[in-house]
């Protein structure tokens, strides 16, 4: 009966490791990346379902999607009742329709009525790290499609 590991076995183990890690470093990149990008779209999500509960109870509501770097409001009135910075805690950006590009995006103001209704325009808002995408549809009633 022998104690340990011959030279050869722990050199296999070696090479199979060396080969193994690098592509699962990538993988978990990629997941970290996809996470990111879920959570703030989720977020948001959960943002504009509060924003039509405040707006029942406060006569309007409203969430605001600010750019570079992506920072996160609802607001009622004169009130700031939630701010959320995704852009500098998770590294994740809003982009256009189109990816990344270099002309500034203005500004998402999703507003509600009284009656918790919205009241604008529909948007698709677009959330990146590195190559993971997530899309919030809004419609211009302010209902949230995933």
């Amino acid at each position: 009966m022998r104690d340990g590991y011959s030279l050869p076995e722990l050199v296999v183990v070696l090479l199979l490791v060396t080969l193994l890690v690098p592509p699962g470093i990538g993988i978990l990149r990629a997941l970290r990346d996809r996470a990111a990008v879920v959570a703030v779209r989720e977020e948001t999500a959960a943002l504009l379902v509060r924003a039509r509960a405040e707006a029942r109870v406060r006569g309007g509501a409203g969430v605001v999607v600010l750019p570079e770097p992506l920072r996160l409001r609802l607001v009622a009135g004169e009130d700031t009742l939630h701010r959320s910075d995704p852009g500098r805690e998770l590294g994740v950006e809003r982009v256009g329709p189109d990816g990344p590009s270099d002309a500034p995006l203005p500004p998402v103001v999703i507003t509600y009525d009284a009656l918790g209704i919205g009241r604008m325009a529909s948007a698709t808002l677009r959330f990146q790290r590195g190559r993971a995408v997530s899309t919030l549809v809004v419609s211009s009633l302010g209902r949230a499609t995933r």
